[in-house]
């Protein structure tokens, strides 16, 4: 079989699907057939009931197999992107399953249109598998750095686990409660709890990566998935993740993970009017160490270069005096602009936290969210 060497492998999606800069994989030569071999080689073992297809049904059902590792877990993995791209098959062939797709997203002023290569997708799964620890805690200290979104919507919650495990990451340590046999129970400060078992190879892949801390955010992002499920007996999606990509609220995320309600304001971007108001809670969620965040709409005009449309971003601090807001992209993205920083030429960017002020962040952001110190008066 012919092989195929990954060097180094750059590719990502936003919560809205389109396509964004992120921070590059670590470098590393793998070994591994292409993805269209790989099918060939897997399909007749997936296909159970012979059909020379692969069903969904099949799919969601190998996912939690954790006897499929390494490239064929990768090759599961894009299968599986490729059917949650196409919600509308029940079945592929081969040469499908293989074949980009085109996902536009449509809103009031036009739409945007993203295409999805599946060898690159499995590229990006092969070199998550083969550079994460399968530790719960990994060998380094847990933080923002090394964090980075997978290609599925989930930002709304990636970014404020990431702010969580920048401001404390002992509450996340505490989240988590391993069982013997490798499940672990996870304890939200909400109140509500979910067991969730040994999370198999193809959906850490799927999941998002930390840079070597370990598969606590895996674990996080799938328990809060079937947070979801408990809150929608009808939903059946395969794996707790297939959920939250769909998006959801940086307000409720901050709930679940605190325990404790969000103030919240919304205003139309580009309209600074609500400027005070803006300042007055980033100011009050430092002085109170709150978890904040904020979000861009998707149909923000020409927005400044490596700023996504449509998506979620930690707010870490501000800083009053300076008044300059630090923010973090969950994709954990790199970018320098080519000019002085602003609007035009985009903000200096390592590791996804980048600097601006509170008027540019009222005519790029259209919510905000912040963490008070009332409880929430529906625990579980």
């Amino acid at each position: 079989m012919r092989l195929l060497q990954l060097v180094l492998i750059v590719l990502v999606f936003t919560c809205s699907a389109l396509a964004q800069q992120q921070s590059p994989p670590p470098r590393v030569t793998i070994q591994a057939p292409s993805y269209k071999k790989a099918l060939e080689e897997f399909l007749p073992r997936w296909d159970v009931n012979k059909n020379d297809r692969l069903d969904r049904d099949e799919t969601a059902a190998l996912l939690r197999n954790d006897s499929i590792r390494s490239i064929e877990a990768a090759a599961l993995a894009t299968a599986h992107f490729w059917f949650l791209k196409s919600p509308d098959k029940k079945s592929a062939t081969l040469p499908e399953l293989n074949s980009d797709i085109r996902e536009t997203l449509a809103f009031a002023n036009g739409s945007l249109t993203n295409v999805f290569n599946m060898q690159r997708e499995y590229e990006f799964y092969l070199v998550h598998l083969f550079t994460s620890s399968r530790d719960m805690f990994g060998s380094k200290k847990i933080g923002i750095e090394g964090i980075s979104q997978g290609h599925l919507g989930n930002c709304f919650f990636v970014s404020m686990v990431g702010n969580l495990a920048f401001q404390n990451p002992d509450a996340i340590k505490k989240m988590i409660k391993p069982d013997e046999g490798g499940s672990n129970k996870v304890l939200f400060p909400d109140g509500r709890s979910v067991r969730i078992n040994k999370l198999p190879d193809a959906v850490i892949a799927l999941g998002s990566r930390t840079g070597n801390q370990g598969t606590w955010i895996n674990v996080l992002e799938e328990a809060y998935g079937e947070v979801y499920s408990s809150a929608n007996p009808g939903d059946v999606a395969a794996i707790g993740l297939d959920r939250i990509s769909r998006g959801g609220n940086i307000g409720e995320t901050i709930s679940l993970l605190t325990g404790h309600k969000s103030d919240t304001i919304a205003w139309k971007s580009g309209l600074p009017e609500d400027l005070l108001n803006i300042r007055y809670l980033l100011g009050k969620g430092v002085k109170n160490k709150s978890l904040m965040g904020a979000g861009i709409p998707v149909d923000l005009k020409k927005p400044p270069p490596a700023i996504v449309v449509g998506h979620a971003y930690a707010i870490l601090d501000y800083d009053e005096k300076k008044d300059v807001i630090t923010l973090w992209n969950p994709h954990g993205n790199d970018f320098k602009p080519m000019g002085p920083e602003g609007f035009i030429n985009g903000y200096e960017t390592k590791g996804g936290v980048f600097r601006l002020s509170s008027r540019d962040f009222s005519y790029l952001f259209n919510h905000l969210f912040v963490e008070t110190n009332q409880p929430i008066s529906n625990k579980k």
